[in-house]
């Protein structure tokens, strides 16, 4: 059975995060884990006033038990937490030791913006993130699917890493109209920008791109036998990847992006590679962002059992 850590804030971000929690652990089958943590005092000596400290506590639990009621009214057992020091270490341990395979988080109240805690988590932690935004509308009857989903595969091995994700949503999914779209872009290449392209320069951007799509095409067939589940494939093609992948899923009304954190030119000491940090930026539509990295490859950065006690 598959762990979601849910980490709440005691925002309004939580009830949009929670319909994801509620719609992924049905389509999963999945435990949830709720964990609240209260942040101790990092720039000031003055000692915490108690009385305000247990305001704070009680407004922490409520907001755990409030989360808990609904997705239990809806068939979802939980399990809340509330813990105490610095979020980041709390979180990214505790999702050690329950052995997390999913972290949801919501964006903070700007555009592409996340808050304090969430931002450290989602760049420090090297855990597969659904990603959800925060300004999205409430539903009174979530969706039980995300029915179209979108699948960017750039022909590396690394990305097909979001394949067996893919395959349990839509299994999950099936008979309810979900609909996978496999997309691949064909980037142009670049030509020389100081002069005006020769004849020559122009032909060969040209044929380098003809066969690229031809690649591309034979790719995508691939991709899917290997998804083993009915999808069709999208062939794109521009000057940056990202940018034309932003504009489609606006234009097609996407319910659901799934991206590897690396492509075919990320870099695993970075945790995220191009592409995937501009959906992070820039995108308003729920990213869930896979770790290509296996445990043991990476330390979350200033994270110790040390540190935060176990």
């Amino acid at each position: 059975m598959l762990e979601i850590l849910f980490p709440l804030a005691g925002t309004r971000a939580d009830d949009v995060a929670a319909d994801h929690a509620l719609r992924v652990a049905k389509l999963l089958n999945a435990n949830v884990h709720l964990v609240r943590v209260l942040e101790s005092r990092r720039t000031s000596d003055r000692p915490t006033d108690p009385v305000d400290w247990q305001i704070k506590k009680g407004e922490a639990e409520n907001s755990l038990t409030r989360v808990a009621e609904k997705l239990s009214r809806a068939g979802v057992e939980s399990e809340q937490v509330l813990l105490e020091g610095d979020p980041t270490e709390h979180l990214v341990n505790y999702a050690r030791q329950k052995n997390a395979d999913l972290v949801l988080l919501t964006g903070g109240p700007r555009h592409g913006a996340l808050g304090i805690s969430g931002g450290e988590l989602l760049w420090r932690s090297f855990l597969t993130t659904l990603l959800v935004r925060p300004y999205q509308e409430l539903s009174e009857s979530p969706q039980a699917t995300y029915p179209r989903i979108l699948v960017a595969l750039d022909g590396s091995k690394r990305a097909e890493c979001v394949l067996p994700w893919v395959q349990m949503l839509a299994a999950a999914g099936e008979g309810k109209g979900v609909e996978v779209v496999l997309a691949h872009v064909v980037v142009e290449p670049e030509l020389p920008r100081l002069t005006p392209p020769s004849e020559e320069d122009t032909e060969l951007a040209r044929r380098l791109v003809e066969r690229n799509r031809e690649e591309a095409a034979a790719y995508l067939e691939g991709a899917r036998a290997r998804l083993g589940v009915r999808a069709e494939t999208r062939m794109l093609q521009g000057r940056k990847a990202s940018t034309v992948l932003l504009d489609m899923v606006e234009a097609e009304d996407m319910d659901l992006v799934v991206l590897s954190a690396h492509g075919y030119g990320g870099e695993s000491p970075w945790p995220f590679g191009d592409v995937a940090t501009s959906f992070i930026e820039r995108g308003r539509t729920p990213l869930l962002l896979v770790q290509d990295m296996l445990k043991g490859q990476f330390d979350p950065a200033g994270v110790t059992s040390e540190s935060w006690g176990g």
